[in-house]
């Protein structure tokens, strides 16, 4: 009776698992079909470009920052220079002359970039922020989106979609995968007023709501501006909201090696640990290696006696239980991402899903004891 009743153990955490994702893809559901309404009034925008040795990708950022559909008087954009070693200053001070809305902020020496995010709150011309990675890309509507919902809400801290591009192979598939199922999570737990997660890629807040956690004061990781600031204004009881419109969307390269993926994905999950996050979502990291490990128990001591059809049998339920809502809450999200008529594949999304179970508690281990660099820091 031993594998049935460990079967039985898996039913109800897949159950309780199951219960958690279907509230998600509701809360996704309902919130990806509002769109703040567009008005001549709101606040006016400071985007903040933190930049270490972007010489390669940062001029198609701020090309489509230049062509934003909200007129220029509305906001500015500051390229906060983190000491780059390449041309990444050069063409920005190219740009300027025919754009007096784009700044250029020089850090004296290397600092991170959660210092150049700090010098930049305080040389802003607004009070309302958004902060860009310079290897983004986005749409004519972005500020316009972001402006409209902040002039129809009260929001300290803006969350916003950010979408992996793949450039093809399994190691892009596996991250774009990967991003929708995050940036699924994160809007779904923002709804439910516990977020879990924030990406700097497309982060808003403002000067008031960053003064009153006080910014990055004491920080000593050189990653994780996102996450420490999210998890900073959770505690002090702000309002965080999360900005899922199409038009809020930015993109980014995957990796192209999985080197460079595994990299990445080892210091995002350290600064996962930093704020405790990494030991919160263990157990739900560890669902889907439960599920194998018990179903391949019951396959290799398969027999025709009633406890091993017992075991069978919930472990069959267990898994359509963990399968069915993950397959509506991703599909939800693709949906979002490539509109309504995209119906994504489920074998690929299980696939996904599964593949994730596996490496994501590894990464998390390999954090553990693993300081990759960033930008030429450890963190």
């Amino acid at each position: 009776m031993l594998l049935a009743a460990l079967a039985a153990v898996c039913l109800v955490l897949t159950l309780a698992h199951g219960t958690g994702v279907s509230r998600w893809e509701t809360l996704f559901t309902s919130i990806s079909g509002q769109r703040s309404m567009r008005t001549s009034e709101g606040p006016g925008i400071t985007v903040l470009i933190p930049a270490r040795n972007e010489a390669d990708r940062i001029t198609g950022t701020l090309l489509d920052l230049r062509a934003q559909s909200l007129a220029h008087r509305h906001f500015q954009v500051i390229v906060v220079d983190d000491h780059s070693t390449d041309g990444t200053v050069q063409l920005v001070k190219h740009m300027m002359p025919d754009w007096p809305e784009l700044g250029l902020l020089r850090l004296d020496h290397a600092q991170g970039k959660k210092a150049a995010i700090t010098a930049g709150v305080e040389a802003a011309h607004f009070d309302h922020l958004l902060v860009s990675d310079a290897d983004v890309r986005s749409g004519p509507d972005r500020l316009s989106a972001l402006r409209a919902h902040w002039s129809a809400s009260d929001a300290d801290l803006l969350l916003m979609p950010v979408q992996t591009m793949s450039m093809g192979g399994l190691v892009g598939a596996v991250q774009e995968e990967e991003q929708v199922a995050l940036l699924a999570a994160a809007a779904a737990s923002a709804a439910e007023g516990r977020p879990l997660l924030a990406n700097g890629a497309n982060m808003a807040f403002t000067r008031e709501a960053f003064r009153r956690v006080d910014g990055y004061s004491g920080d000593r990781w050189a990653s994780g501006d996102d996450i420490f600031l999210l998890a900073r204004m959770q505690r002090s009881g702000l309002r965080i909201h999360y900005l899922l419109e199409r038009d809020a969307v930015v993109t980014t390269d995957a990796m192209r090696t999985w080197g460079k993926f595994l990299s990445q994905r080892i210091r995002w999950a350290g600064k996962m640990r930093a704020v405790g996050g990494t030991w919160k979502q263990l157990p739900l990291l560890m669902l889907p290696l439960l599920l194998l490990a018990t179903t391949t128990a019951v396959i290799a001591s398969w027999n025709k006696g009633a406890d091993g059809l017992l075991a069978a049998g919930l472990m069959a339920l267990a898994w359509t239980i963990w399968a069915m809502p993950i397959i509506r809450l991703s599909r939800a999200a693709w949906s979002f991402i490539h509109g309504e008529s995209h119906v994504h594949s489920a074998p690929r999304i299980l696939a996904a899903a599964l593949a994730f179970g596996v490496y994501a508690p590894l990464i998390a281990l390999l954090a553990l004891f693993m300081r990759p660099q960033w930008k030429g820091r450890r963190l």
